[in-house]
């Protein structure tokens, strides 16, 4: 599968996007149904995004950049479609890293208040190893989003025991590592209220459990001698898993 990066056309140029103005609703294209094609793309985008959470399946992943990115040419001004698309090129891979950047960093001059960016903007200092901005925008991330963060706060906890865990001397060390600790524990406890996250840790669990019962059962019936039988359950659970 051919990913895209940060030089692909397709993602147009981020400071030429900036000097548009915003799409007033009026001027949307509508649908039959009576919705804007803004909203139409951006429900599509989410759907198709949630679907690959909970199995994954890369035709899911390259519909749902599809509509963000007609999402975000119909209004550059939507952050709901320019955090779609980040969301979408992270599972995508590192060499999106460029993309997400200026697509978080677009978000913030539409929203300074854009916790998702700051989140993302984190991630792609922390993938370069630029842990103290990587740091900052964690910490931006929390300050403006909601309590329940879970996300924020394990990236938190782990760029902090990258940075200073290394630390000589003991006490230093001993500082991070407790402050890192609490990030820790309150991202687990905030764990529940955090249902998007959740459902997606669950599916995957669900997924791997799904994957090891079908080849225990398969291999179990061909140990018996019953390789025809083992066969039949290989094909029906490769039919039924989603693409790898």
């Amino acid at each position: 599968m051919i990913q895209p990066n940060a030089n692909s056309p397709q993602y147009g140029n981020t400071s030429d996007q900036s000097q548009d103005t915003a799409t007033t609703a009026q001027q949307l294209p509508i649908l039959a149904n009576g919705k804007s094609s803004l909203d139409y793309h951006l429900r599509q985008g989410q759907t198709y995004y949630n679907q690959y959470s909970v199995r994954p399946n890369p035709n899911d992943l390259n519909t749902a950049l599809s509509h963000f990115q007609k999402a975000v040419d119909i209004d550059h001004t939507s952050t709901e479609a320019l955090i779609g698309l980040m969301n979408v090129l992270w599972e995508m891979g590192p060499e999106n890293s460029d993309a997400i950047k200026n697509y978080a960093e677009q978000a913030l001059s539409i929203d300074p208040a854009c916790h998702k960016a700051h989140l993302y903007l984190g991630y792609v200092h922390q993938r370069n190893d630029n842990l103290q901005q990587a740091i900052d925008h964690f910490i931006s991330a929390l300050k403006k989003g909601p309590i329940v963060n879970p996300k924020a706060r394990f990236a938190l906890a782990k760029t902090l025991m990258d940075n200073h865990g290394q630390q000589t001397r003991f006490i230093g060390r001993l500082h991070w590592k407790l402050i890192a600790s609490a990030q820790s524990l309150i991202g687990i406890a905030s764990l529940p209220f955090d249902w998007p996250m959740l459902r997606s840790m669950a599916a995957g669990m669900a997924h791997d459990t799904t994957v090891y019962a079908v080849h225990w059962t398969a291999s179990t019936l061909k140990n018996m001698g019953l390789s025809n039988l083992s066969a039949k359950v290989y094909k029906l659970g490769n039919k039924a898993l989603p693409e790898e």
